[in-house]
């Protein structure tokens, strides 16, 4: 993140940390990112805090752990408000000013680190110590922001004649290119400073308009971007999606090829070890069968020696105790031989057990690979939501809760769109988008979807009655005198109603080079899939449900690495739910 990303997340989002109760602190999986768990006055909230790289809030679930340093900085910030979230200066560095009068500090450049500073500013954590040329960063020294590097009159001089405004002025290429700046003199250059000026002010105002592209994005536009729907937060955590399953991905893969070669070094030494045992029973079986075979020419041999006799044969050497006689020489000759014979046994059910061990392995390995080709892909900006396709391809809006229902009002629902809503208390505000006039067919889909994300899928109905209206006919004003609570709107003029079916059908559709759950009506998802599944109100909870799920689909489509859709087909179940047979 850019400092005009930092400042445009800034201006969105601090507001809505500020007073904020941090409960809990972990460390996302497989990630050097914190995730603070915060309890604030319109709910919970997870701020993800990752040095180096970025801060955003997320809206989506993500596997955590625990570690020795993740408990020392609780101990520090669990417990503490938040009261006051702001930049160092024009650094890409995040402040949270805590109620204890400590801070904490996420640097967002190369190499950056989080700490936790006192009041005079010591350090008293911090995810990674280190020593570099210009600072030093420990517990117990006072914290050092990275060095400003300067440039000399004749660098930028060397600079502007290259006409390179990016380094001299040290901001992104697509902020440089999104304000059109360019500049070969000292005049220029100075016009070009008061540009930047004027973009900070316009951030600092409101004047965000989060664009991106393949490689980057900015909080405002630039050349071949494409505009964003959502906020500027909601850009950067899909923004990372990817980078983010796919580091945490080659991590556990790492770790799994470190176990795996492991167990083939183990493996190679028991069967040296089996060789061994085996090797040396055998010639001693050898040598005391060719003592037997020349029986009297060794006991000769023995008669009348006083200490033991040192026999030797093709290399394997025993001793012969004259005192007990030849028999039981021999008899512990196959005795030895019998026991290095039952380590080899012993050795080769070991072996046994490390080969199985090696296959289990390798199998989790080709499945871990398999899931990441299935689960990193990009996430769309609607994929936040409940969402779907009618049959002729007009997206689909549903909310997840009352948040999401007013978002998807307020920002979404467009005056010629369709607004959906199923006829019964807590039901999805559901928007059918229409970049053309809808078909009677695209407002029946999103029906099914109004329907199935509605009370009347978890109190196990067939049917229920789904209203709809035109994107005008809705309004958060309401009548003089009264309250709308979050999520509510008011409705006014004609509905028109539709009685629906209590069902959804789901498959997996091939997207941006992976798969991904799509769930809607029959139509909408047979145009999509040729296997599917039925879904209807039922007595499996949606996690055992997508199991089903899984197995099912794993079957039929022979496709590997389902399970890490889980989280994505488990959101798109309604409720306590049936899963009917595969239609082909």
């Amino acid at each position: 993140m850019s400092f005009f990303d930092l400042l445009a997340w800034l201006v969105e989002n601090a507001e809505s940390i500020k007073g904020c109760r941090i409960d809990n602190v972990s460390l996302l999986s497989g990630l050097e990112a914190y995730d603070l768990k915060l309890h604030c006055r319109d709910g919970y909230k997870d701020l993800i805090l990752e040095p180096g790289k970025r801060v955003f809030l997320s809206k989506t679930s993500r596997p955590v752990e625990v570690s020795g340093k993740v408990k020392n900085l609780r101990a520090l910030i669990r417990e503490r408000f938040i009261k006051e979230v702001e930049t160092l200066g024009n650094e890409r560095i995040l402040v949270l000013k805590l109620s204890d009068g400590n801070s904490i500090l996420v640097e967002l450049l190369a190499r950056g680190v989080l700490a936790v500073l006192s009041q005079d500013g010591k350090i008293l954590f911090v995810n990674e110590s280190r020593e570099m040329k210009d600072r030093e960063l420990k517990p117990g020294l006072l914290y050092r922001p990275p060095p400003q590097q300067a440039l000399s009159p004749e660098e930028v001089q060397k600079l502007l004649k290259k006409g390179d405004v990016r380094r001299i002025l040290g901001i992104p290429q697509e902020i440089v290119e999104g304000l059109g700046i360019k500049a070969t003199t000292p005049e220029e250059l100075e016009a070009a400073r008061a540009k930047v000026q004027e973009l900070v002010e316009r951030i600092k105002a409101g004047g965000i308009r989060p664009c991106y592209s393949e490689t980057t994005f900015a909080p405002i536009k630039f050349p071949n971007c494409k505009e964003c729907q959502g906020s500027f937060n909601d850009l950067i955590e899909e923004f990372f999606a990817k980078a983010e399953e796919e580091e945490r991905e080659r991590k556990l893969k790492e770790a799994l090829e470190q176990e795996k070669r492991k167990l083939e070094t183990t493996i190679d030494e028991v069967k040296r070890s089996i060789m061994a045992y085996e090797g040396e029973a055998k010639k001693l079986r050898e040598l005391a069968d060719k003592i037997r075979a020349e029986y009297p020419a060794y006991e000769e041999m023995l008669k009348d020696k006083k200490g033991k006799v040192k026999v030797s044969i093709d290399g394997i050497e025993v001793e012969l105790d004259p005192s007990i006689g030849l028999n039981r020489n021999l008899g512990l000759i196959y005795e030895r031989a019998k026991e290095l014979e039952a380590k080899a046994k012993k050795a080769r059910e070991a072996l046994q057990e490390l080969q199985a061990k090696l296959a289990n392995l390798e199998a989790q390995i080709e499945e871990r690979v398999s899931e990441s080709k299935v689960s990193v892909r990009k996430r769309e900006w609607y994929e936040r939501f409940r969402w779907s396709f009618t049959r002729n391809g007009l997206l689909i809006l549903a909310g997840i809760d009352a948040d999401q229902n007013e978002s998807i009002v307020k920002k979404y629902l467009d005056p010629n769109d369709v607004f959906l809503h199923a006829d019964i208390q807590g039901a999805a505000a559901t928007v059918l988008k229409c970049e053309k006039e809808p078909t009677e067919e695209d407002i029946k889909d999103a029906a099914t979807i109004a329907a199935a994300y509605s009370k009347a899928w978890k109190v196990g109905l067939s049917y229920i009655e789904v209203f709809w209206v035109k994107g005008d006919q809705v309004s958060k004003s309401p009548p003089s005198g009264e309250y709308l609570p979050k999520g509510s709107f008011m409705v006014y003029g004609k509905k028109n109603y539709l009685k629906v079916p209590l069902e959804l059908y789901l498959c997996l559709e091939s997207y941006e080079g992976s798969y991904r759950p799509f769930v809607g009506s029959e139509e909408s998802v047979r145009r999509r899939c040729e296997k599917y599944l039925k879904l209807v109100p039922g007595e499996e909870d949606p996690s055992q449900a997508t199991e089903k799920v899984i197995r099912v689909l794993q079957k039929e489509t022979g496709l590997k690495g389902l399970r890490a859709l889980k989280k994505d087909i488990e959101r798109l179940l309604p409720g306590r739910t049936k899963v009917l047979a595969v239609t082909k």
